[in-house]
């Protein structure tokens, strides 16, 4: 699944780079698939070309500080924010 979304990010990335909130979203849920699969350095290579897209984004500069604790301490602080998310309790 991963690669499928590698390809047309790849195969679309010039009309990608032209919709930066999209490019962003992209990249960070290929990141979370490929830190889940534990793919850390994959994933923080997608969290940096998100950052790129999406300069001022303190969430993303969060996440890829958070990329080099350990996938442990990632998927357990993005487990806390997702719960939090669902309950309305995050931005």
């Amino acid at each position: 699944f991963i690669q499928a979304l590698e390809l047309i990010l790849e195969k679309y990335f010039d009309e990608f780079r032209g919709e930066k909130k999209l490019l962003t979203k992209w990249c960070v849920d290929i990141a979370g698939l490929s830190i889940s699969n534990g793919e850390l350095r994959k994933g923080r290579g997608y969290l940096l070309k998100s950052l790129k897209a999406s300069p001022f984004n303190v969430k993303l500069s969060s996440a890829i500080l958070l990329t080099f604790l350990g996938q442990s301490v990632y998927n357990k602080v993005m487990g806390t924010y997702q719960k939090m998310k669902s309950v309305g309790l995050s931005a």
